[in-house]
């Protein structure tokens, strides 16, 4: 179990713990991770900061998701990631990839996963501001990507999710500018846009919405950071 330590180092050192654990080979290469009420009772951490360090360690390409099974460790933990400094740039090319992705979902998606996407999107809308709402925000857009069924894409747009910002820094900055109720307000709504596009299969509805989505995201997160 981890030593009691101050909550805004909780996700880093439990994120340490793992990687090291990946790489000295007790979770080897394509294992499962303890799930996370698992990882919670073992270290006693609440679900958030777990959530976050298994976040922190995909940044890393240590771990990937899928979504409904579990985290498992990347067939490769040790290949490079993205460089992270170039907001913009990693934001343009979610944009090129997820507006195919979200054409692909509404032709592609299942009952169950427009249920999923329907649930995320109500979960988003009745948070408050001050719960770090950006996990299911990442979620739901994986799940987008994950409806193409297409794993080679889905892979791809984790990795550049993850590496978009880290969402304890973001929450922070949201919070410190007082932007919080204005990001979510027209964050939520495109996202309504989005399902709704995707639940009614009309893909170039679904693309058009994504696409204005993460145009204004490069927008409202450069404004943030500078």
């Amino acid at each position: 179990m981890l030593p009691a330590r101050r909550p805004a180092r909780l996700a880093h050192e439990l994120a340490d713990l793992l990687a090291q654990q990946i790489r000295s080979g007790v979770f080897p290469p394509n294992s499962k991770l303890p799930s996370e009420p698992q990882l919670q009772a073992t270290h006693q951490l609440s679900r958030a900061v777990v959530r976050e360090a298994l976040s922190q360690l995909q940044a890393k390409n240590l771990v990937h998701t899928k979504h409904g099974i579990g985290t498992f460790v990347s067939p490769n933990p040790a290949a490079p990631t993205l460089p992270e400094y170039d907001l913009s740039s990693l934001i343009e090319a979610r944009l090129l990839l997820e507006s195919e992705a979200a054409n692909l979902a509404a032709l592609r998606r299942t009952p169950a996963q427009l249920a999923r996407l329907t649930e995320l999107h109500h979960q988003m809308t009745s948070t408050p501001q001050d719960s770090a709402p950006t996990t299911l925000d990442q979620e739901f857009h994986l799940l987008i990507a994950e409806a193409t069924g297409n794993p080679y894409l889905s892979r791809i747009l984790s990795s550049l999710s993850d590496q978009l910002i880290p969402r304890i820094h973001l929450q922070t900055q949201l919070t410190r500018t007082g932007l919080s109720q204005t990001f979510l307000q027209h964050r939520n709504t495109e996202h309504a846009q989005i399902l709704q596009a995707i639940s009614r299969q009309d893909p170039a509805g679904a693309s058009a919405a994504m696409r204005i989505h993460l145009g204004n995201s490069r927008d409202r997160l450069l404004q943030l950071l500078n």
